[in-house]
This record gives C-alpha cells, structure tokens and sequence, in this order.
C-alpha cells in the first residue's frame, strides 16, 4: 500500500476530499460484506463532526491494488477545531483524527492527533494517553460520533500537560540516541531477532530546520517522528556506490502505529527522566 495522497493543512472544501480521498463518499458498502454490516457513509460522519465545529484540514485514502475496492477502501480525515485553545506555548493544536473504510477492513476509528506549526508535522497520541475509540458499523449512531469529539476536546489539558512536561526535560546526548534507537526498532524491527536497520539513530536525530536543534524531550521526540515518517535518509544496508534512500512510511495504518509507538516512548523517556 502507498502512502496515501495528502492535502496541504487548510480548510477542505467537499470538492476537495472528494478530489483526494473519493472513498469517503461511497454511496454503498463494497460487496464482500456482510448482510448484518450497516452501511454508514463516512460523508455523514463528516457532515455530524462539521456541524459541531469541527473543519477537515487534511484527508487521504490507500492506493489499492485490487480495482474492485477502489472507492471502497480506507481512508483517514483529519479535523481540527478553531475553538479549541493551543498547546505547548501555542506552537501545536489537537485535532480529531478519524479512519474508516467500506469494504469491512475498518470500523469507524477516532484517535487524538497533534499538529505542529513549525513544522507542520502532524502526530498521533499514544494510546497510554488517549485511548482510540471504535465505532462498529453495526449499530451506528450519530451521536456516537459527537461523543468521541467530545472525549478528544476533554483530552485537551491531559495532552498539554504531557506536551508540557515533554518540553521541560532537556536530554543527554545518550538518552537521546537511545530514544532514536528505539524509534528505529519501532520502525524496521529488532537487530537481535535479524532486523536490518538500514540507518544510525544519528540519521533519525537529524533536525530539518534550526527550530528544531534543542535537546529537550518533545523536540527530540518531533525530530525523531518526522524523520522516521518521512524517510530519505541513506540506506546502510546497501553498497555505498548504490546507496538508495529510505523510503517515508506508505500506509495510513502504519503511519498511525508508528506515531503511537514513537508517543509511548516518549512517555516512558519521561517517566525514566521522573523517575531518576
């Protein structure tokens, strides 16, 4: 699967998640499902989470290989809502992230997201912080949908208080190539069970832009996510004279894992950095 078309961060028109993630307006389920599947558009989702103030900033669906479940497979809007107040000094925001699919691969799914200004770098909470909620096709309700906005806009001091203490605790430089080495086992898997890692925890330390050379936690921790996320580091695992770059995360389901997984790192740096 590809990594999923996205949209620059602004407000979406209908037009304009039509144009990037035509999925979202299926007007009935792929055929493989089942007779008790009920079949809710995720346009109606939308309509339900806007009329509540929420606006659609980004949306992208998987590329499929197998044509029948084109305009069928899943796809991920993310909301944010103006009203909402910004965190960590107001360099970031919280938004509403929401997968869904209509071939049965997915419930509907609300995740609790972050977005960074500087470097437009969009996250998702750790489940240790917020966890997701799932919204089965069958037995759908609307206000189902406006009970999970709600529960992201109660999350908001709960995450701000964690961005918060991110920023206060300034690392080593071996504590932060032990956060990067674990991002990178989160990533491409374990060395001890064969895993190749096909770049340093250096590579993933690498800020992008001089914003982003402090040693605190939640820099660290962005740094880390976006160069993990993005890729286009130098493969290792290949001869130098052919060397190739490492290629960015190319599913929604992965890139949300891999943000949930380098999250709960970062919680457990904190609580190590507490604790000693």
């Amino acid at each position: 699967m590809l990594m999923p078309k996205m949209s620059e961060r602004k407000v979406l028109s209908m037009d304009e998640i039509r144009r990037l993630a035509p999925s979202v307006f299926a007007t009935q389920p792929h055929h493989a499902v089942s007779s008790e599947y009920r079949f809710i558009p995720t346009v109606d989702m939308v309509n339900t989470l806007t009329s509540q103030g929420w606006e659609v900033v980004q949306a992208g669906e998987h590329r499929v290989r197998n044509a029948s479940k084109a305009g069928f497979q899943k796809h991920m809007l993310r909301f944010r809502n103006p009203n909402l107040p910004k965190i960590g000094n107001g360099d970031s925001e919280i938004d509403l992230v929401v997968m869904n699919s209509h071939d049965r691969t997915s419930a509907f799914r609300f995740l609790a997201g972050l977005f960074r200004f500087v470097c437009a770098n969009g996250m998702v909470a750790g489940e240790n912080l917020f966890q997701p909620i799932s919204v089965k096709h069958i037995g759908y309700k609307a206000d189902s949908v406006i009970e999970a906005s709600y529960r992201i806009i109660d999350s908001v001091p709960k995450v701000a208080e964690s961005v918060d203490a991110m920023k206060s605790l300034i690392l080593s430089d071996d504590e932060r190539r032990a956060l990067a080495n674990a991002a990178l086992i989160t990533k491409y898997g374990n060395p001890a069970e064969g895993k190749l890692l096909p770049v340093t925890a250096n590579c993933l330390l690498k800020p992008r832009r001089t914003d982003d050379t402090a040693k605190d936690l939640w820099t660290t921790l962005n740094v880390v996510q976006e160069n993990a996320i993005r890729g286009g580091q130098r493969d290792y695992t290949v001869p130098r004279g052919s060397r190739r770059l490492t290629r960015g995360v190319e599913s929604i389901s992965e890139n949300t894992k891999l943000n949930q997984g380098l999250w709960t790192l970062a919680e457990e740096m904190k609580k190590l950095k507490n604790a000693a």
